[in-house]
């Protein structure tokens, strides 16, 4: 597990959106840049050899079940690897950065897109959450269960103290489907589909191309998308969803973990 632990290195600076990161803390500068903007890509968060341990495990994990939709949930529940990623102090300081010292790892999934799984989605934003069971509490809607686990729709105040780290697992140029975003959308909370409309016409898409390693941090509000493949080969992200809130009574996250949790998965 070294590669994992240890596997981060200092990112290059691209662009008003991105950041170069290494072992000191986020500046100020590029904080308030990310507030804005809703999302912030670091360049070549994890090593090669990072990379090729992680892409390894999950494939021996979930492969062959995970080829046939498009990606796995749970692996903070099943993968001892995926779980201590997420636990990293280098992941868990950007996390603080934005959230507080409160925040906990509550999900973890994995997308594969490929020329057998080449889905489209169309312009939305997160707004469901995985929880323990349906209850009642206010501003909790929708309920659904995927794989099992039952989600809900959640209220703004709590998506509003969420945060998304999805990292790339494989390069993802402007032809394998990458996800495209309307920077500052966050902010405006929960959209109405001619909201959206609005959106995307005033202020227009943003591509977040990356390469194997990098880092996307999105907040759950932002508008985005991603649209089909049109060039073979894979598209994987691991997804991991952070909080720094705890649900109401009677309601509890499907997973958490915090840094004193690393052990109890099964490897």
């Amino acid at each position: 597990m070294q590669d994992l632990e240890t596997g981060h290195r200092e990112a290059r600076h691209r662009g008003p959106t991105h950041s170069a990161y290494g072992e000191a803390p986020l500046s100020r500068k590029v904080l308030d840049s990310w507030e804005r903007a809703g999302y912030l890509q670091l360049r070549g968060a994890l090593r090669k050899s990072a990379l090729k341990r992680l892409r390894s495990v999950l494939e021996t994990r979930i492969g062959a079940g995970g080829r046939s939709s498009p990606g796995s949930r749970r692996l903070l529940e099943t993968c001892r690897e995926v779980r201590r990623l997420a636990l990293q102090p280098w992941l868990l300081a950007l996390v603080t950065q934005a959230l507080g010292r409160r925040a906990r790892v509550v999900k973890a999934c994995l997308f594969d897109k490929h020329p057998s799984a080449n889905w489209t989605l169309p312009w939305h934003q997160d707004m469901t959450v995985a929880l323990r069971g349906p209850a009642e509490a206010p501003g909790f809607v929708r309920w659904t269960v995927k794989d099992g686990v039952h989600h809900a729709e959640a209220p703004r105040h709590l998506l509003e103290q969420m945060l998304a780290l999805r990292l790339h697992l494989d390069d993802c140029p402007a032809d394998r489907g990458p996800l495209l975003v309307i920077p500052g959308s966050h902010a405006a909370g929960k959209l109405s589909s001619p909201q959206r409309e609005d959106w995307v016409r005033r202020v227009g898409e943003t591509a977040c191309l990356a390469r194997a390693g990098d880092l996307l941090l999105m907040r759950p509000l932002l508008l985005h998308r991603s649209g089909p493949a049109v060039a073979p080969g894979r598209r994987r992200v691991l997804h991991l969803e952070y909080a720094a809130v705890v649900p109401p009574d009677g309601l509890d996250w499907q997973s958490q973990s915090g840094a004193q949790d690393e052990t109890g998965a099964d490897g």
